[in-house]
């Protein structure tokens, strides 16, 4: 009796050990994505819920991810949806009257499986448009790049679940992201993830050339570059991403993270018909990883200038909203999002830190970040009338989804960094020098973390706690009743000298913004008013062709600007226009003119008293 009951005990564990296997199983949500079988720019995406739904299931492709501050209706790149049951027989679907991102399976309880077929966003002319890092671009046999906003929907019953994707590639394909691969093989990738909000925040890139890996203060660092006619070296973006790299790592005292990938694209500006409606470039952060997409013209300068403004941006997100963030962004709502208050944070605090670290690094000099910080009040100008008439910034942040915020949107970037600046100045001058803005958020974020999300309101509250200066009221007044800051104080503090406008010597190839005007009948950039100074022989009526090795189109028109109207050295630029019919070739080079600027910050001519000078020599040498 002993030895069966023995055997019966045993062959009892064995049934519950079985039974809690099979039960884990049934808990994971496992996703098929055929990437190996793309038809004109569509792929096959198929999904098996966890467990059934109660009685009416719901499968959401999102409305919006984080990071995009913008509705984005990833549910129209569902051409053909399908439900089935356990025998294959098809069950009734259709997209919601309510919602188009969102799709009804009236029995939902016989439902196993779900397919789909989508069209990739890198190509797509419909409103919203995707901006391109947050899109998907499924380019056969060349590129896979899955941001899985725009691939995976989800069952609202198992919106909690474990993830499996198995995900179909071309076997000549590799693939880059920041989370390891549970399993790789030739041609069949599996990814298994803790839930959805981690399955977003993860992005996968596959190209035909095997990515870059490299270490940096201990750090795994990932890079994959995809250039269609391999004008843009994956060689030379890596060369640039590492000084960047230990830039983030200085500031921070280490890198904050053990991993983290670039997925960098550079579009064919030719006409492709890959890429079309390109509103601008930049990139997309996640907590481990960011994709960027700019246009690819050769030049090493671009890139370098490119990844120096994005990059140190995208990598300071870890730190801000990863490890500091509301329960908005912690329980982000895909089907409706909720935003929070505080995109001043997010954004504005992020992009300060951004240049900052670059000035202290060495990247910038004193001089140049002056100016990078002039030149943010010059994009907020436009834009400053309404946020007078409308000063709290915290319900600007809460309804940025809302039409009547869109065009002020960009002030995130340009005042939000201005808010930063003003909030470290006050901590460093107020406590003598032992507390600035990122020392504080610091503090804060390592009682709060990743997994602990602050409630909305009360964040100016818990800011208070970690220091003695009053930090309360600069917030509420900055951010809520009178965030017009006074640039001629905030820069006199560090003995810097603000001018709205000012006249002063820079390199000119006499290309003013009136130079060209735009004809919206023809999309051309036509010779209006030429310039006496000019250093190329323009008439008017020339239709601008390119600069250098780039042709112009509305893609690359702010960059093609930029190098006609703010040359930087003395170095030759070629313009190629239309005239009379035939093309002409123009080169010239800049000569040290007289300009006209408006914002501009120098070093104070007078003579700074001793607390200047100790403040603005902690401020430049802190870390």
């Amino acid at each position: 009796m002993m030895h069966s009951t023995r055997n019966q005990s045993l062959f009892s564990i064995l049934v519950f050990f079985l039974l809690v296997t099979i039960g884990a199983d049934a808990q994971v949500v496992s996703y098929t994505i055929w990437g190996d079988n793309v038809y004109n720019d569509q792929i096959v995406v198929e999904v098996e819920p966890a467990t059934p739904a109660a009685d009416t299931a719901f499968f959401v492709m999102p409305m919006s991810i984080p990071g995009t501050y913008a509705v984005l209706d990833y549910g129209r790149f569902v051409t053909t949806f399908n439900a089935f049951d356990a025998n294959g027989e098809e069950l009734e679907s259709f997209r919601s009257s309510s919602n188009d991102n969102v799709f009804v399976i009236p029995d939902g309880d016989k439902c196993s499986r779900v397919e789909y077929i989508l069209d990739d966003s890198f190509d797509d002319t419909s409103s919203p448009t995707i901006f391109h890092p947050a899109g998907t671009s499924f380019e056969t046999d060349s590129l896979l790049l899955l941001n899985f906003g725009g691939i995976a929907g989800y069952f609202k019953h198992n919106r909690l679940n474990e993830l499996k994707l198995t995900i179909h590639h071309p076997e000549h394909l590799y693939a880059s992201s920041a989370t390891p691969l549970t399993e790789a093989s030739v041609s069949e990738d599996v990814l298994e993830i803790e839930d959805y909000d981690k399955l977003i925040a993860n992005p996968v890139m596959y190209t035909v050339a095997p990515p870059t890996i490299f270490e940096v203060d201990g750090a795994r660092i990932v890079v994959a570059l995809q250039s269609p006619n391999n004008k843009v070296s994956q060689e030379a973006a890596v060369e640039r991403l590492k000084p960047i790299v230990t830039t983030v790592a200085q500031f921070f005292g280490e890198f904050p993270v053990p991993s983290y990938a670039f997925m960098v694209y550079a579009a064919d500006m030719s006409g492709s018909e890959n890429v079309k409606n390109i509103v601008g470039f930049g990139a997309l952060e996640h907590p481990q990883s960011s994709v960027y997409f700019m246009p690819e013209t050769g030049s090493v300068d671009q890139l370098n200038s490119f990844l120096d403004h994005a990059a140190v941006h995208e990598i300071f997100h870890v730190f801000l909203p990863l490890y500091l963030h509301s329960e908005e962004i912690a329980h982000f709502n895909f089907e409706d999002p909720e935003m929070s208050e505080h995109l001043w944070l997010y954004e504005g605090v992020t992009e300060y830190f951004s240049q900052l670290s670059r000035m202290r690094s060495g990247m910038l000099s004193e001089a140049e970040y002056m100016q990078a910080m002039a030149n943010k009040i010059k994009r907020f100008a436009p834009e400053a009338e309404f946020f007078k008439e409308n000063p709290n910034y915290l319900e600007f942040s809460k309804e940025v989804l809302e039409p009547r915020f869109k065009h002020v949107y960009g002030s995130v970037y340009s005042y939000g960094a201005l808010q930063a600046m003003d909030l470290d100045l006050y901590l460093l001058r107020e406590t003598n020098g032992e507390q600035d803005l990122f020392s504080l958020l610091k503090e804060v974020s390592e009682d709060f973390g990743p997994d602990k999300p602050f409630k909305d309101e009360e964040l100016f509250t818990i800011l208070q706690r970690y220091t003695d200066a009053d930090l309360l009221s600069r917030l509420e007044k900055n951010l809520v009743t009178d965030h017009i800051l006074n640039y001629h104080q905030l820069f006199g503090q560090l003995g810097w000298s603000y001018a709205e406008s000012d006249s002063i010597e820079k390199y000119s190839f006499g290309i003013e913004n009136n130079t060209f005007r735009w004809d919206s009948e023809t999309q051309q950039a036509i010779v209006d008013k030429l310039n006496p100074n000019l250093t190329h022989d323009l008439l008017e009526g020339d239709v601008l062709l390119g600069v250098n090795d780039m042709t112009f189109n509305l893609g690359n028109a702010q960059n093609i600007f930029t190098l006609m109207t703010q040359p930087e050295a003395e170095e030759e630029l070629t313009i190629r226009v239309q005239r009379n019919g035939e093309e002409v070739v123009l080169t010239g080079t800049p000569t040290t003119q007289k300009r006209e600027v408006n914002h501009f910050v120098r070093r104070s001519e007078s003579d700074d008293n001793d607390s200047v000078l100790s403040l603005r020599e902690q401020y430049l040498q802190r870390n």
